[in-house]
C-alpha cells in the first residue's frame, strides 16, 4: 500500500524576487547612508565675544555663536555650554545655552550674556571655551554624534585702555608762617568721567620753585570718587621758608586711582600741575591777628628844642620772629594840611619776638627853630604834630619785606 504525500506550498517566485530586491535596496541604502555619514562636513562656527559694559558690580560679556550646517541633512546641537576663564585658569563665567536643530545648508545663531567679576585681577585677555554635541539622525535608523569643542582667546586690552583717567584741579592757599615753614592748605578736585566708581590709592603734591628746587610736599586725603561725580580731597602740609624767595611756585599732584568695577584690580596714573604766584609776606601775616603797634612819647624841653623819648610796642601774635630793619621814627608839623619833617630817629634793626610784645626805644630832638615860626602860610605854631613810625619787616633768610608801623596826630593849638 502506497502512502499519500502531502502537497507543499510553494512561494511564488515573484515574491521571492521582490524580497531579494528589497534586501538589496536596503543594504545599498544603508551603505550609502554610512558612506554619507563618513563624508559629513563639520559645521562652520563663528564666535564673537564682546565686553560690552563695565560697572561697579560686574562686567557684562556678550557671546554670539553662529553655526552653519553645510551638509545635505539636518543636524542637532545639544548640551551647548560656554565657559570663560581668566589668564590663570580661574573660571569667571559658566553658562548653558539652549541648542536646537539646524536644517540643511541652514544657519542658526546662539547668544548669551554673562555677568562676571575678575576677582582682583586685571586681565588683558579672556579665554572662552565652548563645548557641546552635534547629533545626526536618519529616519530613526542611524544616529551619530560628534563633540563640539572650541577655545577662543578674547582681548579686553582695548576696553581697559578706553578707561578715562580722572581729571584733577588743584587749589592751594598759603595761610601761615611757623617755625616749621610755610603752612599750606587746600584741596584737589577729582572728576571721575567713567561709569564706575574709582578710589584714590595714593595722592600727594610736591612743591618746587621755578628753578626746580624741591621745597616740600603736601599730603592729600584719599577716598572714593563715584561714577560721573566730582569729589574734593583736602590737602595740607608745610613748605620750606626759602620758597618765598622764588619767582613762583610749582605744585605737582601725582598718584594713582584704582578701578572699582567687576573686581578688576587695575590702577591709572593721576597727574596735574599748577603754577602759583609766590605769596607776599604782608598777605600771609594779614591772615592772622594783625600785628599790633603802639607808640608812646615822653616830651621834655631842653635848651635847643623838645626832646622826645619814643617807645614803640609791637605785639607779634605769630609763632615766628619778625626781623624789623630801618625802624624810622618821624615827626612832622602840619600847617594847612602840609606836612614838614622836623625831627627823625632811626633804629637799624630789632627782632620782634614771636607771640610776645617787643619794646623799641629811641630819642629824638626837635629844634625850636623848626617847631616855632610860620610855615607854609600857617601861624606861629603848627596846626598839628604828626608822628609816624615805620619799619621794613621780614623773616630771617628771606629777601621779601613788608611795612609795619603806626602813626597819629597831636594837637599843638597852644593859644585858642
Amino acid at each position: 500500500m502506497t502512502g499519500i504525500k502531502p502537497k507543499k506550498n510553494k512561494i511564488p517566485i515573484a515574491v521571492t524576487l521582490l524580497v531579494i530586491a528589497l534586501l538589496i535596496i536596503n543594504i545599498g541604502a544603508t551603505a550609502i547612508i554610512f558612506l554619507d555619514i563618513q563624508l559629513i562636513k563639520s559645521p562652520e562656527t563663528t564666535i564673537k565675544i564682546d565686553v560690552v559694559e563695565l560697572n561697579p558690580a560686574d562686567a557684562l560679556i556678550k557671546t554670539s555663536l553662529s553655526i552653519k550646517n553645510p551638509n545635505q541633512f539636518s543636524i542637532i546641537v545639544k548640551n551647548l555650554k560656554i565657559k570663560t576663564l581668566a589668564p590663570d585658569g580661574t573660571e569667571i563665567a559658566h553658562i548653558a545655552v539652549k541648542g536646537g536643530e539646524i536644517l540643511s545648508e541652514g544657519i542658526r545663531n546662539f547668544s548669551s550674556d554673562a555677568s562676571i567679576r575678575f576677582q582682583n585681577q586685571s586681565p588683558d585677555i579672556l579665554t572662552t571655551e565652548i563645548s557641546g554635541t552635534i547629533g545626526i539622525g536618519f529616519i530613526g535608523v542611524i544616529k551619530k554624534t560628534m563633540p563640539l569643542k572650541l577655545s577662543v582667546v578674547t582681548s579686553i586690552k582695548d576696553v581697559m585702555e578706553e578707561l578715562a583717567a580722572p581729571q584733577l584741579k588743584i587749589k592751594i592757599d598759603i595761610d601761615e608762617i611757623t617755625n616749621d615753614g610755610i603752612g599750606a592748605t587746600g584741596y584737589i578736585e577729582v572728576t571721575n568721567p567713567n561709569s564706575f566708581d574709582m578710589t584714590t590709592n595714593s595722592l600727594s603734591i610736591s612743591v618746587e620753585t621755578n628753578e626746580g628746587e624741591n621745597i616740600g610736599s603736601l599730603t592729600v586725603a584719599t577716598g572714593i570718587i563715584p561714577a560721573k561725580k566730582t569729589v574734593k580731597f583736602d590737602t595740607e602740609g608745610f613748605i620750606e621758608m626759602n620758597g618765598l624767595n622764588a619767582e613762583y611756585l610749582i605744585m605737582k599732584a601725582s598718584g594713582e586711582a584704582a578701578i572699582l568695577a567687576a573686581g578688576i584690580n587695575k590702577a591709572v596714573d593721576l597727574a596735574a600741575e599748577i603754577h602759583i604766584e609766590t605769596p607776599k609776606l604782608e598777605d600771609i601775616f594779614s591772615l592772622n591777628i594783625p600785628t599790633d603797634v603802639t607808640i608812646k612819647s615822653n616830651v621834655k624841653a631842653s635848651l635847643t628844642g623838645l626832646v622826645s623819648d619814643m617807645t614803640l610796642e609791637v605785639i607779634n601774635p605769630n609763632t615766628i620772629a619778625i626781623d624789623a630793619k630801618d625802624i624810622t621814627f618821624s615827626f612832622y608839623r602840619v600847617d594847612n594840611d602840609i606836612k614838614t619833617l622836623i625831627g627823625q630817629g632811626i633804629v637799624e634793626q630789632e627782632i620782634i619776638k614771636p607771640e610776645n610784645t617787643t619794646t623799641i626805644e629811641t630819642q629824638i630832638t626837635i629844634p625850636y627853630t623848626k617847631l616855632i615860626g610860620p610855615n607854609g602860610g600857617g601861624g606861629l605854631f603848627p596846626d598839628w604834630i604828626f608822628v609816624q613810625v615805620r619799619a621794613n619787616a621780614t623773616i630771617e633768610g628771606l629777601n621779601q619785606y613788608f611795612w609795619i608801623g603806626v602813626s597819629g596826630y597831636q594837637d599843638l593849638h597852644i593859644l585858642t
